[in-house]
């Protein structure tokens, strides 16, 4: 009786310490930073890594085979429209031209002598066709062979500048191959992708900008075009145009941040601190934890990001609303209905908290 009496002793005081550290636990409220949601935008901001690509880069190739003879060009010299900017070896375009010029010659020859006895009415029709599709046969060998002697210089398509040399003087290459990259002057463009959601609103576009080094404020840009044609990461190239207002430009190869501008009634987005937002295991979709504001009650909300901000802040275009009280600390400890405990914001004569 005495060790049954014991046992229910220890029983009830664990029951009692259990109770007690639950009693404890439910008490813990945990402090939190918040934020008031402020007025809606009306202007929806999206932001994308771009890169300044020259407006033409291509590889010049030439159209025979062969063996280089000299590059006139090294990387970084300029080039005007229609100079040479290498030489292929043309000893053997050149005998086959020589020999492609004497039969034509030759032909052209005789066929004269027969047209014109034709037009005496010397010789019979079938002769004279004989004749005449003859003369267009050899022509047309004998300008295939000049063309491909002059194929042999690597003529500019435009102004610009060496980029780089794929081979040296001595190679020998295939028709075709590239031998120079180059890279038109003037102005350069800016290149971004946009993934679908964006080009469906590609009708309210209205500016984008970029931030450079060489200039304190932003350069506007101007569209081009918008590929209807998404590629391996399913995302949408757009070519944008630099609007220099000083005549100064980036040079190709620069990377910068694009901001696409959307101008509508029809938009409304708010700003908030990126430490807000969270997702949940196995759940792609973004949330926010909103405060009740009568007994400071956790509520999670579902929130559509539009843009992420490198100064930590992002653009909500769905899911909040003016006057919205946003916790932006504490995000990853809470659950849906916890009491939390608002932190109160530094007095400017408290510097430290520490009265």
């Amino acid at each position: 009786m005495r060790i049954s009496r014991l046992l229910l002793i220890i029983a009830a005081v664990a029951l009692c310490v259990s109770c007690s550290d639950k009693k404890e636990k439910q008490e813990v409220i945990p402090l939190v930073k918040t934020q008031v949601v402020g007025d809606a935008a009306s202007t929806l901001v999206h932001e994308f890594p771009g890169r300044v690509k020259a407006s033409k880069d291509v590889g010049v190739s030439f159209k025979v085979a062969g063996t280089i003879q000299k590059i006139l060009l090294k990387e970084g010299d300029s080039f005007r429209k229609g100079q040479v900017l290498a030489i292929m070896d043309p000893k053997d375009y050149q005998l086959q031209f020589n020999a492609a010029k004497a039969q034509y010659e030759q032909v052209k020859a005789q066929a004269n002598r027969v047209i014109n006895l034709y037009a005496d009415s010397v010789v019979s029709a079938d002769k004279y066709d004989q004749a005449r599709y003859g003369l267009e046969q050899v022509t047309a060998k004998y300008e295939f062979a000049k063309n491909q002697l002059e194929d042999c210089k690597l003529v500019a398509p435009f102004d610009g500048f060496v980029n780089k040399r794929y081979f040296e003087s001595g190679t020998t290459v295939a028709a075709g191959m590239p031998v120079l990259s180059i890279i038109s002057g003037g102005v350069p463009e800016v290149e971004i992708e946009i993934p679908a959601k964006v080009l469906d609103m590609k009708s309210n576009f209205a500016s984008f900008t970029a931030k450079f080094d060489y200039s304190e404020e932003p350069v506007a840009l101007r569209l081009i075009s918008i590929s209807p044609k998404a590629n391996s990461n399913q995302l949408y190239p757009i070519r944008l145009s630099i609007d220099s207002k000083d005549g100064k430009y980036p040079t190709p190869g620069m990377n910068t941040m694009v901001k696409v501008n959307f101008k509508s009634d029809n938009f409304e987005q708010y700003s908030i601190p990126s430490t807000a937002l969270f997702s949940e295991a196995g759940d792609d979709r973004t949330y926010v934890w909103l405060i009740s504001a009568d007994n400071v009650v956790v509520r999670k909300r579902e929130v559509i990001v539009s843009t992420l901000h490198t100064n930590g802040t992002a653009d909500i275009s769905l899911g909040l609303e003016s006057g919205n009280v946003v916790i932006t600390a504490g995000v990853h400890q809470l659950h849906e209905g916890q009491k939390v405990q608002v932190l109160k914001e530094t007095s400017p004569t408290n510097v430290g908290s520490l009265l």
